[in-house]
């Protein structure tokens, strides 16, 4: 009896063998059954969309360049880290098969860095070509978008930047926490939705060409509205706006003060928080904002005593003055003459005050320019350089 249970062993050592050779030959050979080989695979590091005639779409791919940056047989000509195709059809998705069609190989959108819009075709409205990016799972739902005031294509294929690929250092840039909030990041992921989003809509980080050169910067606010670009928010503007948000975090703000013998006296914001409250009472909205800072001089020509508490009250009060007044001129031009809530003081009342919203809602659009603000700005002058305010004296 032991004898044949030995023999069977013997006998099933064969066909485990023969089995091991063949999983191991498929998967050596033929690799995973759910992953597409890389050698038929191209990165899209930027992707660029531009208004053409009749309604169509120009897309541009800014490829990651596999081939070494000298050129072969060691002539030492340089070559260009990133490739560029462009192609124009009806739809995202047309174009992207015809620069498929180019490029002999399937275009691999889920590392993409950055998507860049022009502003011809943000105005134009770009909802209807967002639906390419609902349906489609080749993308990265955490690339920022960036609206270009020239051609998405000229941006992506002349960039120069310190990155060998533009479009990496673009998402670094908003991946750096202490660069200051002179442009409004949103990531596709939130892009999508606020395009119908009725209470919190889309705005986009503009990017220009900074003087003299292809270098670019990632400046200004896009601000859109059902789906269209209605208009620009300055560096100075976005800064109000992503405060009110409690988007600036960390980050600090610049503030020049000028004092009343002409000279300006320039304060570092830091520690920055919003607090903001809606109150509906039938027709009348009233949006109570209130917002706190504290506040470093970090240069002046002034000869000043900032340990004299009746001097530091008096400069809290002029830079209080100064920022209450921007916020207000931010939040017109956004609700007045914009009408659009990229705020998202819609969102909040529907948070807070559900069964309100539900009458709101439907003609929430049409209510935008008839928000009255209320704001409040305190700020607290902590030091100046090396002389600080006294202990005694702090509040």
């Amino acid at each position: 009896m032991l004898r044949l249970r030995g023999e069977k062993r013997m006998r099933c050592k064969p066909v485990l063998s023969v089995g091991c050779l063949l999983v191991f030959t498929f998967l050596f050979t033929s690799g995973c059954w759910s992953q597409k080989n890389l050698e038929y695979l191209t990165v899209v590091s930027g992707l660029g969309l531009d208004a053409a005639p009749e309604g169509q779409i120009e897309v541009t791919v800014q490829l990651l360049n596999p081939t070494p940056p000298t050129g072969a047989g060691g002539s030492g000509k340089e070559k260009r880290p990133f490739a560029i195709y462009s192609a124009t059809a009806k739809t995202i998705n047309g174009a992207l098969d015809l620069i498929q069609q180019q490029t002999k190989k399937t275009l691999f959108l889920t590392q993409t860095r950055s998507i860049v819009i022009s502003e011809k075709l943000a105005r134009r409205g770009v909802h209807d070509h967002m639906d390419y990016f609902w349906r489609s799972g080749n993308k990265n739902l955490t690339a920022p978008i960036l609206i270009s005031k020239r051609s998405a294509k000229e941006t992506l294929q002349y960039a120069k930047e310190l990155e060998n690929v533009p479009s990496d250092a673009w998402r670094l840039y908003f991946m750096n926490e202490e660069r200051r909030p002179s442009a409004g990041e949103l990531q596709l992921y939130l892009f999508l939705p606020r395009m119908d989003q009725i209470g919190h809509e889309a705005i986009g980080a503009g990017i220009i060409p900074a003087t003299g050169g292809n270098i670019m910067k990632i400046s200004n606010t896009a601000v859109f509205h059902q789906g269209k670009m209605v208009g620009w928010l300055s560096n100075k503007e976005t800064e109000m706006m992503r405060w009110i948000k409690k988007e600036i975090g960390r980050r600090t703000v610049l503030v020049d003060l000028t004092s009343d013998n002409s000279e300006t006296l320039s304060f570092r914001l830091s520690g920055l928080r919003s607090r903001f409250n809606a109150n509906v009472q039938g027709k009348q909205i009233t949006i109570e904002i209130r917002l706190k800072a504290k506040a470093e001089a970090v240069e002046t020509a002034l000869n000043m005593d900032f340990t004299d508490l009746e001097i530091v009250r008096k400069f809290e009060s002029r830079l209080n003055g100064l920022l209450q007044d921007r916020v207000q001129q931010t939040l017109t031009k956004i609700y007045a003459n914009y009408r659009s809530d990229i705020i998202g003081f819609g969102e909040f009342i529907h948070q807070r005050h559900p069964g309100q919203w539900k009458k709101l809602k439907p003609n929430w659009r049409n209510r935008l320019p008839q928000l009255d603000f209320k704001v409040e700005v305190k700020t607290t002058i902590i030091n100046s350089g090396l002389e600080r305010v006294s202990k005694s004296q702090a509040r």
